[in-house]
């Protein structure tokens, strides 16, 4: 999954231009091979780059860590809401079974009562 965000974006461009900076920097290191101060001095602020570089890319990957660790959570939160949910319709549909039971038995009852006081009359 791949997010891009301001600070996302941000850290990329920082990147970019490191890396521009380091594929200069190599240029230099070539045409500088017979001058030691200054080929000493361009490898230093290329070590330097790289480790730039290496800040940004683990910047970036902590981010992006950060915002995939977010998502998991929130797919599971939704998850669990949406079970919850079922369940609750289970258990009133499970009511609601009861009642009718309830109902209907009562109904039988009450019929019974009315069907003995008949008899009880017609005796």
């Amino acid at each position: 999954m791949h997010i891009e965000t301001r600070k996302t974006k941000r850290i990329k461009r920082h990147l970019a231009k490191v890396e521009q900076e380091q594929v200069d920097v190599k240029r230099l290191i070539v045409k500088a091979k017979n001058k030691p101060d200054a080929l000493d001095k361009l490898r230093v602020h290329e070590a330097l780059l790289q480790q730039q570089i290496n800040d940004y890319q683990s910047q970036l990957n902590a981010v992006l860590a950060i915002f995939e660790q977010q998502a998991q959570d929130a797919r599971q939160l939704y998850e669990l809401k949406q079970a919850k949910q079922q369940a609750e319709r289970e258990r009133a549909e499970q009511e609601a079974l009861i009642q009718a039971e309830i109902a209907r038995q009562q109904q039988i009852e009450e019929d019974d009562i009315v069907f003995i006081m008949a008899m009880l009359a017609a005796a």
